[in-house]
């Protein structure tokens, strides 16, 4: 009895490898289509989200051009925009082209700079995925980069170094981080 019941484990777990690694041959044979089935929700829970949220938050369809350039008008801060009751979020306009390639935006701590930076990033992101965006109209142009100079190492917004001297610094590293010769549009959005 006793040799049947230490053999019985032994047996127990040979049988829940056999059974898992049928199994695994079974789901095998079948992964290429389980593959495309997942690609296919996932694309549908993506596109199915987009439109939930233009729907319930009054998103517009961009215009996406071959010219060069953002332009958006009423622009809102997706996340803000939800979470922020009062004071209500309050639009912005965006416009950047050929001529106007980068804005510097200057202003006191909490100011809200890097909302608006984020925000347009955030636009222009959402329009290249197919998205409609926060906007009352916007028109998305071309470009490989979207730079956006925050300061990653103060999220909290405590002042670690005067302003002025950190934010000259970022933007002379990002205006020699690219060629101002090339015909491209470069600088603010790439």
């Amino acid at each position: 009895l006793e040799s049947k019941i230490l053999s019985a484990e032994e047996r127990a777990t040979a049988r829940d490898r056999t059974l898992y690694q049928e199994l695994i041959d079974e789901l095998t044979t079948h992964a290429q289509r389980m593959s495309a089935t997942a690609a296919a929700v996932a694309r549908l829970d993506v596109h199915s989200t987009f439109a939930d949220r233009a729907r319930r938050w009054s998103y517009c369809r961009p215009a996406m051009t071959d010219e060069v350039g953002i332009s958006i008008c009423e622009g809102r801060h997706p996340v803000l925009e939800e979470i922020q009751r009062e004071p209500p979020f309050i639009p912005n306009d965006t416009r950047l082209n050929a001529r106007q390639r980068m804005l510097v935006i200057t202003g006191p701590n909490m100011g809200g700079k890097s909302t608006y930076m984020r925000q347009t990033a955030l636009i222009v992101l959402l329009a290249h995925a197919g998205s409609w965006v926060p906007a009352a109209a916007a028109t998305i142009g071309p470009g490989t980069r979207l730079v956006v100079i925050t300061n990653p190492n103060n999220p909290t917004g405590a002042v670690l170094a005067p302003s002025a001297i950190a934010e000259g610094g970022e933007v002379a590293a990002a205006v020699e981080s690219v060629n101002p010769v090339e015909e491209e549009f470069k600088m603010g959005w790439q």
